[in-house]
């Protein structure tokens, strides 16, 4: 995650605006975690820079504050700025904002959304309906995937040796025929940050450094940067998934839930306080949210449908996503 702030902090105006800050990186495809503030009453926006020469911007979206901190979620579409208008018969109002980024693709993109359900930006901003997304693809992550704890890692087959030799650097997970490695860190898709290794010597644990990985079926294989030795034991913790994270029906299953929950009118303000694990439990009355509801139900069927064999092993089971994590990854659940 990588944080921006204002030089200086803050920045008191008068009539004219101001530009609290500008973003000299590239911030496309970037999650950001946007928080807005001001001492009195202001119009702050959230703009991007089209070409990147800086003179064209556009506005993502624009807030009335007053006093009382915002917090937004916006995608990066570029260069990033955050404009500033006094809305106050005040002489002055100081204000200051902050940008963390991190890196959310999601099963589906709001442009999917929208085409599939036909909901508008009246309807739903569209920061509101990325937060959605990132909740329903932490949601979507514990209806289908498995999570396996510290896996020790030993000999499959003559294929997949798993030596602890000082000289190989490839692993293997014991479920890899039958399943996919898949997102454990929530960001929709698989990479290096989903692979945990740790070595043993005695009571110490170290986590190694993982440089690659295959998450097709019938690989589950890991490539760490440097051949281990001298351990007592290795073990791996990962998720698995009976599909890949770029099969059509993950995205499917995505812009149902997410379709589902923004019939509820949530906003942005009210992810923290949703209990992921209780969503099929939610009540609604409204017609849409019940039959977008379903059809995911019916989706998340059709994908663990798919799986292939039987697995069994220390699964996790407390929730791992972004939103309500309170279990650490390595942790077993109680």
């Amino acid at each position: 995650m990588t944080t921006y702030v204002p030089d200086p902090t803050s920045v008191t105006m008068g009539a004219a605006p101001v530009v609290l800050l500008n973003v000299s990186t590239d911030l496309s495809g970037s999650l950001m975690d946007i928080t807005l503030m001001c001492d009195k009453d202001a119009v702050m926006s959230v703009q991007y820079d089209v070409y990147g020469d800086g003179n064209l911007w556009l506005t993502q979206g624009s807030h009335n504050l007053s006093e009382k901190p915002l917090k937004v979620k916006y995608m990066g579409k570029g260069k990033t700025r955050i404009y500033a208008i006094k809305n106050s018969t005040l002489s002055t109002v100081t204000a200051s904002c902050k940008i963390e980024t991190s890196s959310f693709t999601g099963y589906c993109t709001i442009d999917d959304v929208r085409s599939q359900s036909g909901l508008s930006t009246d309807d739903i901003s569209d920061s509101d309906l990325l937060g959605i997304i990132q909740l329903s693809t932490s949601q979507l992550n514990k209806d289908v995937n498995k999570i396996r704890i510290e896996e020790r890692v030993e000999s499959i087959d003559s294929y997949r040796e798993n030596d602890i030799d000082g000289s190989n650097t490839v692993y293997y997970v014991q479920n890899g025929y039958t399943w996919f490695l898949a997102d454990l860190d929530g960001d929709g898709t698989v990479g290096t940050s989903d692979v945990h290794v740790y070595g043993y010597s005695g009571q110490t644990r170290t986590e190694l450094t993982v440089s690659s990985i295959d998450a097709s079926r019938g690989m589950g294989k890991v490539t760490l940067s440097s051949a281990p030795s001298g351990l007592d034991k290795m073990t791996i913790t990962y998720s698995m998934s009976p599909v890949h994270y770029q099969d059509p029906l993950l995205k499917q299953a995505c812009i149902q839930l997410s379709t589902a929950l923004s019939y509820t009118g949530i906003e942005a303000k009210d992810f923290s306080r949703i209990s992921l694990g209780r969503l099929s439990l939610m009540r609604q009355p409204n017609i849409g949210f019940m039959n977008y509801m379903q059809r995911y139900k019916e989706t998340v069927h059709q994908i663990k449908s798919r799986i292939m064999g039987k697995s069994e092993g220390p699964e996790l089971t407390r929730n791992l996503d972004p939103i309500s994590r309170k279990a650490g990854v390595g942790e077993a659940g109680r």
